[in-house]
């Protein structure tokens, strides 16, 4: 019985470790002094993706890195939050246009307000766009080309 119990406890302390990992890098900071970047495509549910992606073509933009740090064990992500301010993003873009795959990749600086939410988007050859997204959704993406700091 001792043995059941032991294991028992085991499992919640475990499972209670895990829950309290966060799910994307900065889920634990304070939303309201922090801005949240989403990508298109990958596992984080993206609202946008159906929306911005034209008729035969799929796209996933992704991040890598922010401020030259490693975003999860995984490799990629596309949902982060970071503090108010500038970051430098390393990005990952894959382009699927008529069964022929495209794959770029780019680091650019992005300069980001608190409480905001901006959607990260990309050209063709991974020409980084992002867009504040917080109050509506018909705003215009800045471009931020290769190699901009």
């Amino acid at each position: 019985m001792h043995a059941k119990s032991a294991a028992l406890v085991s499992a919640v302390l475990i499972l209670s470790g895990c829950a309290a990992d966060p799910q994307f890098r900065g889920e634990n900071l304070d939303p309201q002094n922090s801005a949240t970047i989403r990508g298109i495509g990958g596992t984080t549910g993206n609202f946008l993706a159906g929306v911005l992606v034209p008729i035969g073509m799929q796209k996933e933009v992704l991040i890598f890195k922010v401020d030259g740090v490693k975003v999860n064990t995984w490799g990629s992500t596309n949902l982060v939050r970071v503090e108010a301010g500038k970051h430098l993003l390393a990005i990952s873009c894959r382009f699927k246009v008529d069964g022929m795959n495209s794959f770029g990749h780019e680091e650019f600086t992005v300069d980001v307000k608190p409480g905001r939410t901006y959607q990260l988007d990309a050209e063709p050859k991974c020409y980084p766009l992002i867009q504040d997204i917080t109050d509506s959704h018909d705003g215009k993406f800045e471009s931020k080309g290769p190699g901009s700091n």
